[in-house]
C-alpha cells in the first residue's frame, strides 16, 4: 500500500483546524509547574536540561504543551513552537498571552518536514506525540539534526509504541464496540464535535485519516541513527494509563476522570513497569544527541 503523504497532510491540517477550539479538553492539556516538572524529569533522563538559556524548538506543537510547561516550571529558555495547523498554532499564541510567556515563545505554521529555521542554530528539538503523523517522518528527524547545534538533541516523546498498542488493542476493541453499544465515546475515535463538523462537510469521518506510521522502539532507534545522530537512546514510557485514557475515558464522569487517570499512571510506575517488558509499553521516548 502506497502513503498517500498529502491526502495525510491535508487531513492532519482539517482535522487539528477543526479541533483547535477544544483540543486541550479533548487531551486533558494542562499549563502548570507539575506538568512541566514531569516533562522535565522525561528530559532529564538523557541529561538534557531545558531550564537553562538555550534556544528550543516545539516541533508539531499544537496548542503548545511542551512550550508553556516548560515555561511554568521556570524554564529560561527561549522557544519557538510550530504546527501545520494554522488554526492551533493560533491557540498557542492565544495561550502564551494568557499565561505570559509571550515574549519568550515566538509561533509559526509550517510543515515539520521542511524546517524554515537556520542551521546549527537551536539547542534542542522536542516533539511530542506527534511523529506518527509525519508521511516522511525521516525528513523531519533529519531536518532537526540540520537545525540542532553540535551536540544538541531532538527528544521525541511519548510516541506510540506499535507492539504495546496492539496489545492494548485487543481489550480496547472490545470496549470501543461496548462504548459504542452504550452510546459512549470510547478508544482512538474521533471527537463527536469532530464528527458532527466533517459529516455537515459532506466528508465520511471514517476518511480523516491523520497517522501515517506507528513505530516499534527498536525502529525508533534505528530511525535515529539513520538520520545521522551520533547518540541514540531510548526509554520505554505508559501501560495502563495509556489504555485508561484512550479506552475508558467515555465510561466515567469528566469530573472523576482525572482522579482515575493519575491513579492508572501510579500503577504503571509502581506496578505495571516491573514486569511488562519495554517493547510492550504503549509509548517510548527517543533522545537523539548530534
Amino acid at each position: 500500500m502506497i502513503l498517500d503523504s498529502q491526502r495525510i497532510k491535508r487531513n492532519n491540517i482539517l482535522r487539528h483546524d477543526i479541533e483547535s477550539e477544544y483540543y486541550d479538553e479533548i487531551f486533558n492539556i494542562k499549563t502548570s509547574y507539575k506538568y512541566g516538572s514531569i516533562i522535565d524529569s522525561e528530559l532529564n533522563f538523557a541529561d538534557i536540561d531545558a531550564t537553562k538559556k538555550i534556544l528550543i524548538l516545539d516541533a508539531a506543537c499544537g496548542t503548545g504543551k511542551i512550550a508553556l510547561n516548560l515555561k511554568a516550571f521556570g524554564s529560561k529558555a527561549l522557544m519557538v513552537g510550530c504546527d501545520i495547523s494554522s488554526e492551533i498554532v493560533k491557540i498557542g499564541i492565544e495561550k502564551s498571552k494568557k499565561y505570559g510567556f509571550s515574549d519568550d515563545i515566538s509561533w509559526i505554521r509550517c510543515d515539520c518536514e521542511n524546517l524554515p529555521l537556520r542551521d546549527d542554530s537551536f539547542d534542542l528539538v522536542i516533539c511530542s506525540s506527534s511523529l506518527h503523523h509525519f508521511p516522511n517522518f525521516s525528513a523531519f528527524m533529519m531536518e532537526s539534526r540540520r537545525i540542532l547545534k553540535p551536540r544538541g538533541y531532538l527528544a521525541i516523546l511519548e510516541e506510540p509504541n506499535r507492539l504495546g498498542i496492539m496489545l492494548i488493542g485487543l481489550v480496547g476493541i472490545f470496549l470501543t464496540k461496548l462504548g459504542e453499544f452504550l452510546g459512549r465515546r470510547t478508544g482512538s475515535s474521533l471527537d463527536q464535535r469532530t464528527s458532527e463538523i466533517v459529516l455537515k462537510m459532506q466528508k465520511n469521518p471514517r476518511d480523516l485519516e491523520t497517522d501515517a506510521y506507528m513505530f516499534t522502539i527498536n525502529e525508533l532507534k534505528r530511525a535515529g541513527y539513520l538520520a545521522g545522530f551520533r547518540r541514540v537512546l531510548t526509554k520505554a514510557e505508559t501501560f495502563f494509563s495509556y489504555f485508561v485514557f484512550f479506552f475508558m475515558k467515555g465510561f466515567f464522569p469528566k469530573k472523576y476522570f482525572e482522579k482515575i487517570y493519575k491513579g492508572a499512571y501510579k500503577a504503571d510506575s509502581r506496578f505495571f513497569h516491573h514486569f511488562i517488558p519495554d517493547q510492550f509499553r504503549a509509548t517510548a521516548n527517543l533522545y537523539c544527541q548530534k
